[in-house]
């Protein structure tokens, strides 16, 4: 049976629904989907900064809790850079936990005892 113009008007209408409630479903769900690794490992590496640059603020009692968040930080971007493939970020990423870590043996680690 051949489609009329009624029909295709019909089709068109359903078609521009259907857009518009995928559309706006996905926009509603935009903040719970998975953000992408690169954005991962900005986010894990601020985070490991933050708390480091908060070592050099904080109580004696509280340096080793500051310490441990920037390392769990810098943890996360590095096995997000390893799964994703990009071996050259976590080795980046490394040496900079290295370099926290040396930091922290030097000038943190009697602090609070």
């Amino acid at each position: 049976m051949p489609t009329t113009r009624g029909d295709a008007g019909g089709a068109d209408r359903r078609l521009a629904t259907l857009l518009r409630w995928t559309c706006d479903v996905l926009w509603r769900l935009a903040p719970f989907l998975p953000a992408s690794p690169r954005r991962r490992i900005a986010k894990s590496e601020q985070s490991a900064e933050a708390a480091y640059a908060a070592m050099y603020d904080a109580r004696p009692y509280s340096v080793k809790d500051c310490y441990d968040d920037a390392r769990a930080g810098f943890r996360r971007a590095i096995a997000v850079a390893k799964q994703t493939g990009q071996a050259g970020e976590a080795e980046r990423l490394t040496r900079r936990l290295d370099q926290i870590q040396k930091v922290y043996n030097s000038q943190f680690r009697d602090v609070g005892r």
